[in-house]
């Protein structure tokens, strides 16, 4: 009977649940059919599902034109504008995580955290989430690295510990996704000579 929900054999698989019957990656290809079946359909649970897949795969604008969850839609917006090289330094604006919306009850653990953390405020106050979301790097698949190396980068910049935010910018400069943001970065790093 799971074989008929892609996705929730897909969010199995991605929590190493032995009742999958999945390696790990193979989340992607029951993530890829969920996308495939709902696609065509306009209802609030397919474009939730939707959304939480685009923004799994950075693909920001997606996540944006398909969710109902004004969180996802924030975070991919904010992503976004960073990735393409905006300066966001006065937008202060955070959507706070509800847990009791449809796109929490559908989404997976490890997309939940990735989400958490791509919502915090990026004005110094967020050191403890900060810590955690390094200290998990190595553990994340590589769509949400990307999402949270630019976020730590985000935060360190703006705290003034340059030193803290270039690794994650060398490692992501040769990224085709990333490659905007990262120049940014490295003009923002030499104008304030670190």
């Amino acid at each position: 009977m799971i074989s008929k929900w892609p996705c929730l054999h897909g969010v199995l698989a991605r929590e190493n649940s032995p009742e999958s019957g999945l390696e790990h990656g193979a989340y992607r290809d029951k993530f890829n059919e969920a996308v495939s079946l709902l696609g065509g359909y306009d209802r609030v649970t397919a474009d939730v599902i939707c959304g939480l897949v685009a923004f799994h795969y950075n693909q920001f604008d997606r996540a944006i034109l398909r969710t109902q969850s004004p969180r996802v839609a924030w975070a991919s917006s904010r992503l976004m504008r960073l990735l393409d090289g905006e300066d966001l330094t006065h937008d202060q604006v955070v959507v706070a995580s509800e847990r009791s919306r449809l796109d929490f009850v559908l989404s997976d653990a490890a997309t939940e955290q990735v989400l958490t953390w791509c919502c915090i405020p990026l004005d110094g106050s967020a050191g403890a989430e900060i810590e955690a979301m390094e200290a998990s790097l190595n553990t994340q698949e590589p769509f949400d690295q990307l999402k949270l190396r630019v976020i730590a980068a985000e935060h360190h910049l703006r705290t003034g510990a340059s030193e803290r935010a270039r690794p994650h910018v060398n490692e992501l400069r040769n990224n085709a996704v990333a490659e905007a943001w990262a120049r940014t970065c490295i003009s923002r790093m030499r104008r304030e000579g670190k």
